[in-house]
């Protein structure tokens, strides 16, 4: 696998702007002790899979130059809520960007709001 030259941190609207007092910008994020990031091939699963009762999302697009050297690590998915459905869909061999440091607002390069439509969220990014 290349390694991608960006990833991505899907936030609620309200979590958005990320809030510069605070060490992580989600209750998943803190209670993990890192920040979940997603692949452009991962983040379409992961917003389905775990943002569901949502409606709207704000994808964050993240520069892998922007992160500290060795902040940005690659491991086994770190489930919120482990399921049978979530396991099939992220198997455990599958490598996500976790970042333990903190993410600012001004590492972000661009974010995008994403509705969610009938029968889920639909968009693509190139890698």
């Amino acid at each position: 696998m290349d390694s991608p030259t960006h990833v991505f941190k899907i936030l609620l609207p309200e979590q958005f702007p990320i809030d510069p007092t605070k060490e992580f910008p989600t209750p998943l994020d803190e209670s993990s002790g890192f920040v979940h990031l997603s692949t452009a091939a991962q983040a379409l699963r992961v917003a389905n899979l775990f943002y569901s009762s949502s409606n709207k999302l704000i994808l964050c697009l993240i520069p892998v130059a922007n992160f500290k050297k060795g902040d940005l690590v690659w491991e086994s998915p770190s489930h919120p809520t482990p399921s049978d459905e979530a396991d099939k869909e992220i198997p455990n061999t599958e490598l996500f960007p976790h970042l333990y440091g903190k993410l600012t607002s001004e590492m972000i390069s661009s974010t995008v709001e994403i509705v969610k439509e009938e029968d889920g969220f639909h968009f693509a990014f190139e890698q």
